[in-house]
């Protein structure tokens, strides 16, 4: 798979109590023929804090070690996306910076 078909970020998470965020789980943008999906998968050291959380109790809703993968109009968890700058935030960036955000900001 070419770099171009895959975009990968760190999501980064501020667990309750706590002052500094951690890193908690490693997303990926995988395109294909078939339309992009995200995948996601919670990081081993995150896994073994006694106060991990769940990103979304519905969607990312155990803390198992799978992989999960979002696939439909978005390849964006709808989690992730809500912390994602909404189409006004993304004009702003895209003016202030000389450029287009991709689907990671």
């Amino acid at each position: 798979m070419t770099s171009k078909n895959l975009q990968e970020c760190f999501v980064y998470i501020t667990l309750p109590g706590e002052k500094e965020e951690i890193v908690a789980a490693r997303f990926e943008i995988r395109r294909s023929r078939a339309g992009p999906s995200g995948r996601l998968a919670y990081g081993r050291s995150y896994l073994q804090r006694r106060n991990a959380v769940e990103i979304d109790p519905i969607e990312l809703q155990t803390l198992d070690g799978q992989t999960y993968v979002h696939v439909g109009d978005s390849p964006l968890f709808p989690s992730l996306r809500d912390a994602l700058p909404d189409r006004w935030g993304r004009l702003v960036i895209d003016r202030a910076e000389g450029g287009e955000l991709d689907d990671l900001g």
